[in-house]
């Protein structure tokens, strides 16, 4: 799968890309990658990626467009929401992270509490959904809410109004925004290759998920972007990459992509 999506990603969509850092604009040499930008190449053209000091233990506020590749036909990107990403607190062997999505017709908001250790396994957190409407009957009609925990073998979520399912699970489980927030570090941790089981929406499971690193995104000044890889069975590929100094500034997956606008490091409370 991962070999025929790399084939994809480098012959169906432009091979020479646009990438903007630090108000500069480069065009990208091939390289193991460099396809990980291409869902969003048109929308390269004009980004320009932020350059702060990255620290990836410490607390951070993460903003980011989301991008929706619409084919061959231009346009080829369109701006289709925000993604803020918040690491909050580290303390007591705990560390938390809050989303904050809307996309399309939909904001959701999710604040989840991980272990912090080199996974960032998910204890316990919530879940809101709801359409971006004026009408507030729709909004009440069609609201998700839910929170869940992490027990011993199995995956505990509690809806509002009382409904319950358990998801049972083995071997460690990630929460793939954890991931985001510091793609580096992991790639160089011995959570690195190994499966796992990947939190989806905080409400399913993918299981044996693999996190590599995938070379680099060569630019013509010689620099070059960190490129990595999260693949297994259930899922498309997914692609992350990272800035100079370790920021996240990117996160792909074909029709989809994440591209960072602005960060605060040491920002969030």
């Amino acid at each position: 799968m991962m070999a025929t999506r790399r084939r994809f990603m480098e012959g169906t969509l432009h091979a020479a890309m646009l990438s903007v850092l630090g108000n500069r604009v480069f065009g990208a040499q091939a390289a193991s990658g460099s396809y990980a930008l291409n869902p969003a190449f048109e929308y390269l053209k004009k980004w320009v990626a932020p350059t702060a000091p990255y620290t990836p233990d410490g607390p951070m506020v993460l903003k980011y467009d989301i991008i929706n590749w619409m084919g061959e036909g231009g346009p080829h990107n369109t701006v289709i929401g925000k993604l803020i990403l918040s690491r909050l607190r580290r303390e007591q062997g705990r560390v938390a992270f809050r989303v904050d999505c809307a996309c399309g017709q939909d904001h959701w908001v999710s604040e989840v509490t991980c272990l912090d250790d080199v996974w960032n396994t998910p204890e316990e957190w919530t879940f809101t959904s709801k359409p971006l409407s004026p009408d507030t009957n729709c909004r009440n009609l069609v609201e998700n809410r839910f929170k869940g925990i992490r027990k011993k073998t199995e995956l505990e979520l509690t809806w509002a109004g009382g409904r319950k399912k358990s998801i049972p699970f083995s071997g460690p489980i990630l929460f793939p925004f954890a991931l985001l927030a510091s793609p580096e570090k992991w790639a160089r941790s011995s959570a690195a290759d190994q499966p796992m089981n990947a939190l989806r929406e905080l409400h399913y499971l993918m299981p044996d998920q693999r996190f590599i690193a995938d070379g680099t995104v060569v630019l013509t000044d010689g620099s070059s972007l960190g490129s990595f890889l999260q693949y297994g069975p259930g899922g498309i590929p997914v692609n992350y990459v990272s800035g100079p100094t370790g920021l996240p500034l990117a996160m792909t997956g074909f029709l989809i992509s994440y591209l960072l606008t602005d960060a605060e490091i040491g920002g969030a409370a």
